[in-house]
C-alpha cells in the first residue's frame, strides 16, 4: 500500500530538467529502498497536469505523507496544492524540500505545509521525517524544521547518506518521454558528485550539498549503464566540478571505454580544471561531446564581484586545449552582474564568438538578498531566466532577448560591424 507521495508541482515558467531526474528520480529511488512498495511519485510538472488533475489524483489515495519539492518556479501551485491535500485529507503531513525551503524558512510557517528541509541530504531527512510519522519519534529528526501552531521547531543537523546508496532514477516510473521534449534530446541524467569547495556568493550547492566533494560508485553506475544503455546512449554527468577529481575522471572514462562504445555525455566543470591534457584525451576518447563552463563574464571585476576565481587571461588557451580533443564548450554566462554594461557584455560574446563557443545566458539571480517577507509574486521574480535587473544601456526586453537568443547579440544590441 502507498503511503507517502513525492511530488512536483506543475511550473508557471522554466523547467529545470536535471532535476526532475536528480532531485526527483534519484531521491524518490533511495525511499524506495527505505520504504519498499510504499512510495509513490507524482510530476504533476512534466505531466502537464492543472490543479483540478492533480487533485484527482490525490483523491485516490490518502497519503501518510506528501514531499513537495518547491522552487521559485513551483511555489504558488505548491502551496495551492497543500492547501487541497489538507482540505481532502487533514492527518495528512507534508514536507517541502528544495532550495526555496532553505533559503526562506519563515515564509512557510504561513502555509498549511508541516515540515520543511533545511540541511544536510535531502532524501535524510525526508526519510527520517517519513520514519518520524510512522513511529513518532522525534529524536530521529534530522536537517529539518517542524512547523507547530505558526512556529519553527528546530531538529538536529541535517546528516548525509552513505553515497553508496544514491539513487538512479528509475526510467520507467517517470513521465521520460516529456522530459525529452524539453530539450528535444533522449538525454538521462545521472549524478556523479555533489558538494564544492567554492564559495560563490550567487550559487545555492554549498547550502545543501556542503563543501566536501562526494562522488558515485562507479561500480554501480556501470550496472546502471548496462541496465539502460540499449535505449538510452546519451548521458549527462551531473556534478557541479566534474573534473574536480581527476583520478576519478579517468577511471570513470576507462570504464566507459571498455564497457560502452558508442556512449555519449556532457558534464559541467570549473574552467580551471582542464589543464592536464591526459584526462581530455581519455574524457574525449570515451565519448564526452560537451563540457560546460560557468565563465559568466571576461570582466575581472564582474568576476570579482561574484566570487568566481580563475585567470582570464587563460581562458582562451583552456578552451583551445578543450576543443582540440573535438570536445564542444557550452559557455555559461551571466547578465546583470551589478556595474555590468552593455560594452561588457558585448566584448564578452564576441570573445566567445570568435572561439566558435555555444553560448547558454542566464540573468544575475542574487537569491541572498531574498527575505523571509516577501510575497510568493516578488519571489517568483526571482528566476534566472526572467530576474529583473537593470544594465547600463539595455532595456529590460533587450537582456530578455540576450537570454533566449545570444546568437542576434549583434541585431538586438545594435553592434556596428
Amino acid at each position: 500500500m502507498k503511503e507517502f507521495l513525492v511530488l512536483w508541482a506543475n511550473t508557471s515558467t522554466v523547467r529545470h530538467i536535471n532535476y526532475h531526474f536528480t532531485q526527483l528520480g534519484e531521491i524518490v529511488d533511495y525511499l524506495e529502498k527505505k520504504f519498499p512498495e510504499k512510495i509513490d511519485i507524482l510530476d504533476a510538472d512534466m505531466e502537464n497536469l492543472d490543479l483540478l488533475q492533480v487533485a484527482k489524483r490525490l483523491l485516490k489515495v490518502q497519503y501518510k505523507v506528501v514531499a513537495m519539492y518547491i522552487t521559485t518556479e513551483n511555489l504558488r501551485q505548491s502551496i495551492n496544492i497543500s492547501e487541497l491535500i489538507k482540505e481532502f485529507s487533514p492527518t495528512t503531513k507534508i514536507i517541502a524540500y528544495g532550495i526555496l525551503p532553505v533559503l526562506l524558512p519563515n515564509f512557510f510557517k504561513k502555509t498549511k505545509i508541516d515540515a520543511i528541509y533545511t540541511n544536510g541530504d535531502q532524501e535524510k531527512a525526508i526519510e527520517n521525517y517519513f520514519k518520524y510519522i510512522i513511529n513518532n519519534d522525534f529524536e530521529i529528526l534530522s536537517g529539518i524544521k517542524l512547523i507547530l501552531n505558526g512556529k519553527l521547531i528546530d531538529t538536529k543537523k541535517g546528516e548525509y547518506i552513505n553515497f553508496d546508496e544514491l539513487g538512479f532514477s528509475n526510467l520507467e516510473k517517470l513521465p521520460i518521454t516529456n522530459y525529452f521534449k524539453v530539450k528535444n534530446k533522449k538525454r538521462i541524467i545521472i549524478t556523479i558528485s555533489r558538494g564544492c569547495p567554492y564559495d560563490c556568493p550567487h550559487c545555492l550547492v554549498q547550502m545543501t550539498e556542503g563543501h566536501k566533494d562526494r562522488r558515485r560508485n562507479i561500480s554501480k553506475l556501470k550496472e546502471y549503464l548496462y541496465k539502460n544503455f540499449n535505449e538510452y546512449k546519451y548521458v549527462k554527468f551531473f556534478s557541479p566540478d566534474f573534473t574536480l577529481n581527476k583520478r576519478y575522471v579517468v577511471e570513470l572514462c576507462e570504464m566507459l571505454i571498455k564497457d560502452f562504445q558508442g556512449i555519449e555525455w556532457e558534464c559541467t566543470t570549473r574552467m580551471n580544471f582542464l589543464n592536464d591534457e591526459n584526462m581530455l584525451k581519455k574524457m574525449s576518447d570515451s565519448g564526452c561531446k560537451q563540457i560546460s563552463l560557468g565563465i559568466e563574464t571576461i570582466n575581472k571585476e564582474e568576476l570579482a564581484y561574484i566570487g568566481k576565481k580563475y585567470n582570464v587571461d587563460e581562458l582562451e588557451e583552456t578552451i583551445k586545449r578543450v576543443q582540440k580533443y573535438n570536445i564542444k564548450i557550452k559557455a555559461c554566462i551571466m547578465l546583470g552582474i551589478p556595474g555590468q554594461t552593455r560594452e561588457s557584455i558585448i566584448k564578452t560574446i564576441s570573445f566567445l564568438n570568435r572561439l566558435h563557443v555555444e553560448i547558454r545566458p542566464t540573468i544575475y539571480t542574487p537569491y541572498q538578498q531574498m527575505n523571509n517577507d516577501m510575497t510568493i509574486d516578488e519571489i517568483e521574480n526571482y528566476n534566472r531566466k526572467l530576474f529583473h535587473t537593470e544594465i547600463k544601456g539595455l532595456t529590460h526586453l533587450q537582456l530578455l532577448k540576450l537570454v533566449y537568443e545570444p546568437q542576434k547579440f549583434k541585431e538586438i544590441l545594435d553592434v556596428k560591424e
